[in-house]
C-alpha cells in the first residue's frame, strides 16, 4: 500500500507509447530494468563550484554578505572531494529509479563511470562515505562504481528481470550534453494503471478523462545547464501536436490552480509573472519551458524574497531576546556591585554588557562612537537615548525589595520599534520574551 501514491505520482509523470529503435547508452543499458522510470545524469567535468557561486550571490545582492561564508566553505569541502573524484578517474554519475526497487531505502541505484586509466577501487574509497549514508553496498562492475541497498542487489541477481523499454531508449538517447539531466519515461503498463487508478484527471485542472494525460506523454526531460549561460529546460514529448496541445491546456489549468493557492500567493506575490515563464508552449509534438539565466534569477528572487524576509525577522526577534538577556543580566551585575541598587539608565551597565552594539536594534545601521565609554555621562546619555531601541524600567530600586523577580520587568523594547507586531521584555529574573504591544502596556501600568 505504501508504493501506491508513488506509483501514481510517476504515472502521472509518463505514457504509453509505442516502442523506439534507439539503443540505449552505456552504462544504462548494463543497469536499467523494464520498469526503470527515470535516469539522472551529472557531468562533474562541467561543475565549476566558483562560476555557481558567484551566480548565487548574483541572484541575492541583498544576502551577499550573509551567503558568502557558508558557501565559502560549502566550496572547499566540494572541490576537495571533486579533485578526489577526479583524481580516480571518475566521470559521469549516474542515479536509476526502477518501480522494481519499491520497497528498498532508498530505492535508486548510483553508478559512478570510471575513465581509461582510472582506479575503480579508488573512486569507489571515494564513493563510500556516500554508501554509508545511503546505508548501502557498493561493487564494482563493468568500468562502474555502483551503489544500491541490499534489497537492489537481490533483485538485480535474480533471474526476474527484464530488459528496459524502447522509450527510455528514445528519450536518453536525444540528450544533449549538460551539466545535469533529469529523464523520466513510462513502463509499459503506465499508461493502463493510471487510467484504472484515476479515471478522471483532478477538477483542480479541470477534470475529464486521464487517457490524455496517460496515453500522450511519451517521455519528459529536465536539463541544467552551468554557469555563465544558466538554463533550464523542461521538455515533454507527446505522440503528436493535438496531444501536445491538449497537455499544455492541463498544465495552463494547473498553473491557474497553483496560483489560487493562500501559501503561494503570500509566498510568491508576482506569481502570474512566474506562471508566464512556466507555462510551456508547444514545439510541434513537444511541449518545451526553457528558462535563462535571467529569468532564473528573477524567479528565484520572487519566490525567495519572503522567505528571506520572514528569516530576517526571525533572527531580527532572537537578536532582541538574547540582547535582553544580555542587559538583565547586566543590569543584575550592576546591582551586585552597587549594593543591590539598579542603576538610574542604562548607559550604566556599559561595563557589564561589553559593547554598547548590544544597545542597538538588530540590524542597526548605526555604529557606536569608539569613545563612548570615555565620554562624559549627559553625552552617553544622550546617545543612548537616541539610538537604543530599549529602554530601562525599573531605575534606582533595590533588587532585594522585587516581591515576584518572573513577573516583574526590568527593561523592555520600544513599541514603535516592534517586530511583526511584537516587542521584547526582560525581566528580574534574568529571562526575556516577546509578546503584543498591547501586553506590554498592561504591564507597563
Amino acid at each position: 500500500m505504501k508504493t501506491l501514491p508513488f506509483t501514481v505520482l510517476l504515472s502521472l509523470a509518463t505514457g504509453l507509447i509505442q516502442p523506439a529503435s534507439a539503443a540505449l547508452p552505456e552504462p544504462i543499458a548494463t543497469f536499467a530494468d523494464e520498469y526503470t522510470v527515470c535516469v539522472s545524469r551529472i557531468d562533474p567535468e562541467r561543475l565549476d563550484l566558483q562560476a555557481w557561486t558567484d551566480a548565487i550571490l548574483d541572484a541575492a545582492p541583498d544576502q551577499r554578505t550573509a551567503l558568502a561564508e557558508p558557501l565559502g566553505q560549502f566550496v572547499r569541502v566540494a572541490r576537495t572531494w571533486l579533485d578526489q573524484f577526479r583524481a580516480a578517474g571518475g566521470r559521469n554519475i549516474h542515479a536509476l529509479l526502477s518501480l522494481s526497487y519499491l520497497g528498498t531505502e532508498p530505492p535508486v541505484l548510483l553508478i559512478a563511470t570510471v575513465a581509461p586509466g582510472g582506479d575503480a577501487a579508488r573512486l569507489q574509497d571515494v564513493l563510500a562515505p556516500i554508501a554509508r549514508e545511503l546505508h548501502a553496498e557498493s561493487r564494482v562492475l563493468s568500468g562502474c562504481v555502483a551503489i544500491a541497498p541490499a534489497g537492489v542487489w537481490r533483485l538485480r541477481e535474480s533471474s526476474s528481470l527484464r530488459p528496459p523499454s524502447a522509450r527510455l531508449a528514445e528519450a536518453l538517447a536525444d540528450s544533449e550534453p549538460a551539466l545535469a539531466t533529469v529523464t523520466f519515461a513510462p513502463y509499459a503498463e503506465a499508461s493502463r494503471v493510471l487510467e484504472e487508478l484515476m479515471p478522471r484527471l483532478p477538477m483542480v485542472v479541470g477534470g475529464g478523462s486521464s487517457t490524455m494525460l496517460g496515453q500522450g506523454v511519451h517521455w519528459a526531460k529536465l536539463t541544467l545547464q552551468p554557469p555563465p549561460a544558466v538554463a533550464l529546460e523542461a521538455m515533454v514529448r507527446s505522440r503528436d501536436g493535438a496531444a501536445a496541445a491538449a497537455l499544455q491546456e492541463i498544465c495552463q489549468r494547473g498553473l491557474n490552480a497553483i496560483g489560487t493557492i493562500p501559501e503561494v500567493r503570500h509566498q510568491a506575490a508576482a506569481w502570474p509573472d512566474i506562471q508566464t515563464a512556466l507555462t510551456p508552449v508547444v514545439d510541434g509534438n513537444s511541449l518545451r519551458v526553457q528558462l535563462g539565466r535571467e529569468q532564473l534569477t528573477t524567479i528565484a528572487r520572487q519566490l525567495l524574497a519572503p522567505a528571506l524576509t520572514d528569516a530576517r525577522r526571525k533572527a531580527a526577534r532572537i537578536m532582541v531576546l538574547n540582547q535582553l538577556k544580555q542587559l538583565a543580566l547586566g543590569l543584575i551585575m550592576y546591582a551586585d556591585d552597587h549594593q543591590q541598587q539598579l542603576p538610574a539608565h542604562l548607559v550604566d551597565i556599559l561595563p557589564y554588557i561589553g559593547t554598547a552594539n548590544v544597545l542597538l536594534a538588530p540590524n542597526s545601521a548605526v555604529e557606536p562612537p569608539a569613545d563612548l565609554q570615555q565620554q562624559d555621562r549627559a553625552a552617553q546619555v544622550a546617545w543612548v537615548d537616541a539610538h537604543s531601541p530599549f529602554i530601562l524600567h525599573l531605575r534606582e530600586v533595590a533588587m532585594k525589595s522585587i516581591q515576584s523577580p518572573s513577573t516583574t520587568l526590568l527593561v523592555y523594547q520600544k513599541t514603535d520599534t516592534a517586530i511583526d507586531g511584537q516587542v521584547g521584555a526582560a525581566f528580574a529574573d534574568g529571562h526575556a520574551e516577546l509578546m503584543s504591544a498591547q501586553k506590554l502596556a498592561e504591564k507597563l501600568k
